[in-house]
């Protein structure tokens, strides 16, 4: 009987493939963690300018409140977003290790 002279088809259950998926969903996550974060901090900053904490210091700026609507309700959308992301991307790992 002769061997087949192709390769055998790796599955997806070989070790060194299952630890590349878990390397690449781990870092994903990672990626996704940082983009939620910034967008926290870009919420922050906006905290920030609504409430200072010295307002000696504080310079007047003029901004419509449906303009801060506008900037709020776009940040809340890309947190929202970015939330997701990270849950998608946690998921992705736990299949990956599973």
């Amino acid at each position: 009987m002769a061997k087949s002279a192709r390769a055998p088809a790796r599955t997806s259950s070989d070790p060194r493939s299952k630890k590349r998926k878990a390397r690449s969903a781990a870092l994903n996550a990672i990626d996704e963690w940082y983009n939620l974060r910034d967008t926290l901090l870009a919420f922050e900053c906006l905290q920030g300018f609504l409430s200072p904490h010295r307002r000696q210091e504080f310079e007047e700026f003029d901004v419509e409140p449906g303009e801060l609507r506008a900037l709020v309700t776009c940040i809340n959308a890309e947190t929202q977003r970015r939330m997701q992301a990270v849950c998608e991307a946690i998921e992705s790992v736990q299949r990956a290790l599973h």
